[in-house]
């Protein structure tokens, strides 16, 4: 189940497990991570948690060269994401795919069959129906530097609410400070 409600902080936690995962990986080719050891999240959190850090980003930068760098994350967010679909299986198939021999040259076509076709798969056919990132960076880009709305018309976009149990969390700063802080973005 994807969260409802997600903080900056969160989003933060979120694509911090997700990389340290990814960059972990022993024997890439049969490896795979179960869908538990991201710890409850989905691959719709991980998009969105990467959606929230590019508004962020847009939200801070003050110059083309802060866009060129948020317009190399979003390129990278889109392929980091698309790495879920072949590194994370159901936990059921942990077990098998440990017990496979790199030395056996069927093991591989095993892993491949225990990993599935994930194109063909009913949660990648949702998935992909998501909002790109660079979309995403389009529509963030395009909201008016001054409008104080920013973070509202954010979280309604990737349909979540924000969390504000952490009122030491950036974007609750930012909303509570709106008047100043949209005054000085001009």
């Amino acid at each position: 189940m994807s969260l409802k409600k997600m903080s900056y902080k969160t989003a933060e936690k979120i694509v911090d497990l997700y990389s340290s995962l990814l960059v972990k990986n022993d024997h890439p080719e049969y490896h795979a991570y179960g869908y538990s050891e991201l710890q409850g999240y989905t691959v719709f959190d991980v998009d969105n948690a990467l959606k929230i850090i590019i508004a962020y980003d847009v939200f801070n930068s003050k110059s083309q060269n802060d866009i060129d760098k948020v317009t190399q994350y979003a390129e990278n967010a889109s392929a980091a994401v698309f790495h879920f679909f072949s590194s994370f299986v159901p936990d059921e198939k942990i077990p098998e795919i440990e017990r496979l021999d790199p030395n056996d040259k069927m093991s591989l076509l095993k892993f491949l069959d225990l990993k599935g076709d994930y194109f063909h798969s009913p949660f990648y056919e949702e998935f992909s129906k998501q909002e790109t990132h660079q979309s995403f960076l389009n529509f963030c880009l395009s909201i008016p530097r001054s409008d104080t709305n920013y973070w509202d018309l954010v979280f309604k976009r990737l349909d979540l609410v924000f969390d504000i149990k952490d009122t030491k969390d950036q974007i609750f700063i930012i909303n509570s400070n709106k008047d100043l802080v949209f005054k000085n973005r001009k």
